[in-house]
């Protein structure tokens, strides 16, 4: 559930004095929840809505701060929150320990309430800016969708029209024969021959745009509303195959899809379309030189009972080693100067992580594409799927 309330603050730290400091300092500007250890900050980091941001302390008894973080981070219902370190550990190595396990930043004490009240500010609105570029990823894919499928629905709907006035002419060519007398056997023969084959046009291209109107209201939904539900992922997979192939087409691409089993999934498939969609953005604006023609593949399998993989590959340029280690870091790029954000993977990393709860890899050697392999759970745990 998203809060739409003041920002909620949860501080953690077994000195009562520390926590009632704390929360005096930010009770103005946020909702404070208080906890005394490391048992409570969990129950309460997995309440509904769950907290905005997390002050933790290290040195406490029975469970430290790092424990703490490394159960949030382990679970899908919390590894979304990010976590400060307010502690009085000063060294280096105390600091870089947390920062490692997954902390957003690290304050020690004694601190100024100034400093604390500005770094919690920045850390809330970067939660917020991450909220809404994700936001504005999944309108811009869904605005990708529709042009892709207006243009492609374009040519059967053309041809349907064209078939439908020939046999109008046709028929009404056959009318005109028939008043005046002059229909012969021959003429009749000819025009069920013609209408036969334009009525054939019709149902084929009708059946085209039928289909195609299947898989972009199938995934448009999925655009709109990151509603979990059951799915076979074969299938879905084929489907965001015929909604991606109209972009890609135009651009002089292919895009391959080979999955032939049933796998059941339970999930979130509208995070699914937009990992696919960041993929295919990615490999076409990054993998192929102006006109180059590619190829683009979807495979799917079952690897386990739980668990399923999904490759997208290229046939592109590839990376080199420092592309390659920062390819999932945000904004980074090295086409800034041509308009891209350096998001695209890096919004790819967050969806398959926090969203679907699998991981993501990536191989890619110069001069021989690039492949992505995604290991994804059929059934997502629950309360996954918060951004």
């Amino acid at each position: 559930m998203r809060n739409t309330g003041p920002d909620r603050v949860l501080v953690v730290d077994d000195e009562k004095t520390n926590r009632r400091v704390l929360g005096d300092l930010l009770k103005e500007d946020h909702t404070v929840l208080l906890a005394r250890d490391g048992e409570q900050a969990l129950r309460q980091a997995a309440g509904d809505p769950p907290p905005d941001l997390i002050l933790l302390d290290v040195l406490m008894p029975d469970m430290d701060g790092y424990e703490v973080l490394r159960r949030l981070k382990a679970d899908v219902d919390t590894s979304h929150i990010p976590v400060m370190f307010v502690t009085g550990l000063t060294d280096e190595a105390d600091e870089q320990k947390g920062l490692d396990l997954g902390a957003v930043d690290y304050v020690s004490k004694p601190f100024r309430p100034a400093v604390i009240r500005a770094r919690v500010r920045n850390q809330l609105e970067l939660k917020h800016h991450r909220a809404e570029l994700l936001q504005a990823e999944k309108m811009a894919a869904l605005a990708h969708l529709v042009a892709g499928v207006a243009h492609e629905i374009n040519t059967p709907v053309g041809t349907t029209l064209t078939a439908a006035s020939h046999i109008l002419d046709q028929t009404g060519a056959l009318e005109r024969q028939l008043a005046d007398g002059s229909l012969r056997r021959s003429d009749l023969r000819a025009y069920l021959e013609s209408v036969r084959d334009a009525a054939e046009l019709v149902q084929s291209n009708t059946n085209r745009t039928a289909s195609l109107i299947g898989s972009f209201r199938e995934v448009a939904v999925d655009q709109t509303q990151d509603e979990r539900r059951g799915f076979d992922l074969c299938a879905y997979l084929h489907e965001a195959g015929d909604s991606l192939r109209p972009r890609l087409e135009r651009a002089g691409h292919a895009i391959r899809v080979a999955c032939d089993e049933t796998i059941p999934c339970d999930s979130y498939p509208a995070a699914l379309f937009r990992i696919l969609s960041h993929l295919v953005d990615n490999a076409t604006a990054h993998a192929y030189a102006e006109g180059e023609a590619g190829t683009l593949a979807i495979a799917g399998r079952r690897v386990d009972d739980g668990t399923a993989e999904i490759v997208f590959s290229d046939t592109g340029c590839g990376m080199d080693a420092g592309d390659r280690e920062r390819a999932f870091e945000p904004f980074y790029t090295n086409r800034r100067g041509e308009g891209h954000s350096g998001l695209g993977l890096h919004i790819v990393f967050n969806l398959v992580t926090r969203i679907l709860g699998g991981s993501v890899g990536l191989h890619s050697t110069p001069g021989e594409g690039t492949t992505v392999r995604l290991r994804l759970p059929t059934t997502v745990d629950a309360g996954a799927g918060r951004g």
